[in-house]
């Protein structure tokens, strides 16, 4: 049985800054994770942990166990829903209320909450005739990807067979080409409308999908298909491939890591944008009559603003290094030196 805290016994409470970081990357504080805070030692060293979630125990990890549907196989759930004993609705209903569970139960908040923003980005609608008995397969491969990077969830979602299922790459074959997955990966999940990509290169996305299959409305079994896969030589937006093997899995791959690279010139805009923001901050802090007055007009403490700033710079020194990033480098260490002497 629990023994309640006595009234006399002052529970420890997170401070303003702690607060303020749990809050952002978890589901909302409780006394489990202001519990989870002070044993690591502070909101910082806390989040330190989160970032590599298998070292955090989770009692959350058998929930799923709770409805037994989300365990079926793609074939036994077709089977189920064909049969009539099931609908593909109760399926999405049953990762719904599993989905809340976990949001709750889970220890590993920052994966959660990081898995929530990709289901968004990277949707599949849960109970889709189309794509419901592999959906929760698809919802465990986005969460073990959450902390990873945005080219290993893309090359992981896109052929997906939830995400072939509700975007019809089923259908997509050398003999008939369907748009849908090929428009949807530019326009929604990569380089936008924005990118000024056209009706050939929307074509050519579609070209390098070709061959994974999923038998839709059959055992939903999914699978690669070479002789199904056009051959060819594509071009989107500025990459080429010859595309000349039946198994085109190595062409979308380099398709899908050439959609993951920030374009040149967007870098350089943030870069640049982000060398003038600290150099600001460093420019005033120097003219401060009062320190603690000035950081009062930020939303972040001190301790975020500087962590924000130095995990940025090292960013842009890994993806575009060279004078300006070294630039951007030098003030955040002067950032830094403010921030740890106040």
């Amino acid at each position: 049985m629990a023994t309640r805290i006595s009234a006399s016994v002052r529970p420890y409470t997170l401070t303003e800054r702690d607060r303020h970081l749990v809050t952002r990357f978890s589901f909302g504080v409780d006394e489990q994770l202001t519990a989870a805070v002070r044993a690591a030692g502070g909101a910082e060293r806390w989040f330190a942990t989160q970032l590599t979630p298998t070292s955090v125990a989770d009692p959350s990890a058998t929930v799923h166990t709770w409805w037994p549907r989300l365990g079926h196989t793609p074939a036994r759930a077709w089977a189920e829903v064909k049969s009539g004993r099931s609908g593909a609705w109760q399926y999405g209903f049953d990762l719904a209320q599993y989905s809340m569970v976990q949001k709750i139960l889970t220890r590993r908040q920052l994966q959660e909450v990081l898995h929530d923003v990709w289901s968004n980005l990277l949707y599949v609608p849960v109970g889709h005739d189309r794509s419901f008995p592999w959906r929760f397969h698809y919802d465990q491969t986005l969460r073990g990807l959450a902390l990873t990077s945005y080219r290993q969830l893309l090359r992981a979602a896109v052929v997906h067979p939830a995400m072939s299922g509700w975007l019809n790459n089923d259908l997509n074959t050398k003999r008939g080409i369907n748009e849908n997955l090929g428009r949807e990966l530019l326009e929604l999940y990569t380089v936008g409308r924005a990118s000024g990509y056209t009706e050939d290169d929307v074509k050519d996305s579609a070209r390098l999908l070709t061959g994974h299959k999923v038998k839709v409305f059959d055992t939903f079994a999914a699978s690669y298909a070479p002789e199904d896969h056009w051959t060819g030589r594509v071009r989107v937006l500025g990459f080429t491939h010859a595309n000349a093997a039946a198994d085109g899995r190595p062409a979308l791959a380099a398709y899908l890591d050439h959609l993951d690279e920030a374009d040149p010139a967007t870098l350089c805009v943030s870069l640049a944008d982000k060398r003038h923001n600290a150099r600001c901050i460093v420019d005033d802090l120097h003219a401060a009559a009062d320190p603690a007055a000035f950081w009062r007009r930020f939303n972040a403490p001190p301790a975020q603003q500087r962590w924000y700033y130095d995990e940025l710079a090292t960013a842009f020194e890994q993806r575009r290094p060279g004078r300006h990033a070294d630039e951007l480098r030098r003030t955040v260490e002067e950032l830094k030196r403010f921030v740890d002497g106040a």
